[in-house]
């Protein structure tokens, strides 16, 4: 099991950090999977992690530009 597949926010946060540090096309791809990956709800339905971490994305994405 992958860390996006447990705490895709986390694994973003991470994803994010290195794609500031050091872009490479592999740090491109595994945040495009991440935000494009599913996770399930409570009630057993999958939505996109886009939708369901949008906001925490935003909030790492707002950090970024911050510092930059």
């Amino acid at each position: 099991m992958k860390l996006a597949d447990i705490h895709p926010f986390v694994a973003y946060a991470i994803a994010i950090f290195h794609k500031h540090k050091n872009p490479t096309p592999e740090i491109n791809s595994l945040v495009d999977s991440i935000v494009n990956g599913k996770t399930k709800t409570a009630v057993g339905e999958e939505k996109l992690n886009s939708e369901f971490f949008g906001d925490s994305f935003a909030v790492v994405d707002a950090y970024w530009k911050q510092t930059n």
